[in-house]
């Protein structure tokens, strides 16, 4: 049977892998802006922006993350209630 710690220990861990996610999206985000500044010395205008584009849905996914941090720091605060 589980417990309200191990509860707590694994959102933990989801939070900490969600964490490292967006450190990855991080590097994703400045792969896609330095193609977009090579491609506009290069004069590809349309593929310059085109990655600004993809930076800018990295930036969306990084943002749609951040709530269900929220969310899970939100239930290890109530079972850590649970156990008062």
């Amino acid at each position: 049977m589980a417990s309200l710690d191990e509860f707590v220990t694994s959102v933990q861990s989801n939070i900490e892998a969600l964490k490292q996610a967006q450190t990855s999206m991080d590097t994703a985000k400045q792969q896609a802006e330095e193609l977009s500044a090579q491609f506009q010395s290069l004069g590809a205008e349309s593929m310059s922006i085109g990655t600004q584009s993809l930076k800018q849905g990295v930036e969306q996914a990084q943002a749609g993350v951040v709530p269900v941090i929220t969310q899970l720091e939100q239930l290890i605060t109530q079972a850590q209630g649970l156990k008062s």
